[in-house]
């Protein structure tokens, strides 16, 4: 089930029965379609599911789509129009343009990718790009119109494959985690722009606020910014 609270104190406002899906241990996310908010919920369990990717409004739970996908450990992304997703267990990936009405798994999913390894982490859309981190720690890189590979590369001895990338404004996607971490342009060809070891590695995603970056370790917490 998806249940909405009402932050004021807590009763509930809306409850959407999810009858039949599986489980995912993927966070939901919130995305603007044509200017109107959509909350997008992934869960297929361990396999694919007719009804696995699904966009509601978020103002009273109604379903508004839904198309087949997998989804267990990774969450999805969008960005330049499309929504990104697999399951992060290994199988392929696929793009989905969200406008659509009802099941629109033989309309809007736009195109799928070839079989992925293993990919804890969640991937991420940045200047028309889909980066994906791999478990060999492998990163590849589409393109969102079509799916072409651009770039693969591999960021050698990276920390963690279980924390998932953020990005700035300027296109910069941090790979961050408290062991190896890489910061690199995002692009067709991606440029590692630096790398940063605190030698205090953990799988935690990093988090951001106020211009800081929020990383822990297995050891301490740590905050990283200028002074």
């Amino acid at each position: 089930r998806l249940v909405a609270f009402a932050k004021a104190d807590g009763h509930i406002r809306w409850e959407t029965k999810l009858p039949r899906i599986g489980f995912g241990h993927s966070t939901p996310v919130l995305i603007d379609v044509k200017g109107k908010p959509q909350l997008i919920a992934l869960a297929s369990g361990m396999g694919i599911n007719g009804e696995a990717l699904q966009g509601f409004d978020p103002a009273d739970g109604r379903r508004l789509w839904w198309c087949k996908a997998a989804g267990d450990a990774s969450s999805p992304a969008y960005g330049s129009g499309i929504l990104y997703s697999d399951s992060g267990r290994g199988g392929s990936g696929s793009a989905v343009d969200p406008t659509g009405e009802g099941d629109v798994s033989a309309t809007h999913i736009k195109w799928t990718t070839p079989p992925l390894s293993e990919s804890i982490a969640s991937p991420i859309i940045v200047m028309g790009h889909v980066f994906r981190l791999q478990g060999s720690g492998v990163v590849k890189v589409w393109k969102v119109t079509d799916g072409e590979e651009t770039d693969r590369q591999r960021l050698d001895k990276i920390g963690s494959t279980w924390a998932s990338p953020v990005a700035d404004a300027e296109g910069r996607i941090y790979f961050a985690s408290g062991g190896k971490s890489y910061v690199v342009q995002a692009g067709a060809q991606i440029k590692v722009l630096a790398t940063n070891d605190l030698s205090d590695p953990n799988h935690a995603s990093p988090a951001v606020s106020n211009g800081r970056l929020f990383i822990v370790g297995t050891k301490n917490i740590y905050c990283i910014g200028t002074r």
